[in-house]
C-alpha cells in the first residue's frame, strides 16, 4: 500500500500534510529507538529500510504503469 500518493510535477515533500505525517514517524522513531533494548537498534532500521524499499518500489512501478 502506498504511504505517499503519486503526484506529477509537484514535490510532495513541500505539503503541509507529507511534512506532518513525516514529522510524526520520525518522533515515533526516536521514541522507538529510545525504549529499545541494547542491540535491538539494527533491527528496527533494517526493517523500516525494507519497508520504504518496498514503497519505493511501489511508487517506482506506479510511475511507470501512468507515465
Amino acid at each position: 500500500m502506498s504511504l505517499f500518493l503519486a503526484v506529477k510535477n509537484d514535490d510532495i515533500l513541500n505539503r503541509r500534510g507529507t511534512a506532518d505525517f513525516l514529522e510524526g514517524i520520525r518522533r515515533d522513531l526516536f521514541r522507538r529507538l529510545r525504549s529499545l533494548p541494547p542491540g535491538d537498534e539494527c533491527r528496527l532500521l533494517t526493517g523500516i529500510t525494507q519497508s520504504l524499499g518496498a514503497e519505493l518500489a511501489f511508487e517506482e512501478a506506479f510511475d511507470q504503469a501512468f507515465p
